[in-house]
């Protein structure tokens, strides 16, 4: 993986991200507040993208094959079949979708959990991602 650029700025390092391919898995309290930084990003960044309710599988995303970057949000609450698809996208090459630049997924604490629980509740999620960051709420 090539070296992260130092900068300071949250745009520059999303930026350099989706331009280096990498697959990123965020981590915070606010689904809002992660979705609206990876939607922003991805409009920013011009791709043809889509945010994946719970229940749609990946093959009926990327039908079209122009589908640029994907993002999944609560992937550790998506059906278990879904989730274990987004899995083997991840570990494949996407040879069969060459327009698939970046999957980016979210997860989120309740306001009851303490801490993230992804590696001790499923290691698979955490280490398919190239990336994963943790976002502290704006407002804490």
């Amino acid at each position: 993986m090539p070296s992260i650029p130092v900068t300071n700025t949250r745009e520059h390092k999303l930026a350099w991200w989706i331009d280096h391919r990498l697959n990123v898995l965020f981590r915070g309290r606010s689904r809002d507040e992660i979705a609206s930084i990876v939607k922003a990003a991805l409009d920013h960044a011009g791709l043809k993208w889509h945010a994946s309710p719970p229940t749609v599988s990946v093959e009926q995303i990327l039908a079209d094959g122009s589908i640029e970057a994907i993002f999944f949000d609560d992937i550790d609450r998506m059906p278990k079949r879904i989730r274990d698809d987004v899995l083997d996208l991840l570990r494949s090459k996407r040879e069969d979708f060459p327009n698939l630049k970046v999957i980016w997924a979210a997860v989120s604490l309740t306001d009851d959990e303490d801490e993230f629980d992804l590696e001790t509740s499923d290691p698979a999620h955490a280490e398919h991602f190239d990336i994963t960051v943790d976002v502290r709420s704006s407002t804490s």
